[in-house]
């Protein structure tokens, strides 16, 4: 998934991001708290995450997060 962040910094939409995800999960019995952002890198220009995304049964998918700022 690529964003692109035109205002506040990469540390705020992930914040924000995961703090999204863990009210839904406390509403909404299709998000889970383990789903948030987990950051791995973070330059100047960009911001890399990933996150694990829950699917119906046992099955999973690793979702891969490029925060790309525009100026």
């Amino acid at each position: 998934m690529v964003g692109f962040i035109e205002e506040f910094t990469s540390d705020y939409w992930l914040k924000s991001i995961n703090k999204w995800i863990v009210d839904l999960s406390s509403i909404d019995s299709d998000w889970y708290e383990d789903e948030i952002l987990i950051e791995f890198e973070n330059s100047d220009n960009c911001c890399y995450s990933t996150s694990t995304a829950k699917r119906t049964g046992n099955e999973s998918v690793l979702l891969h997060h490029l925060f790309v700022y525009c100026s």
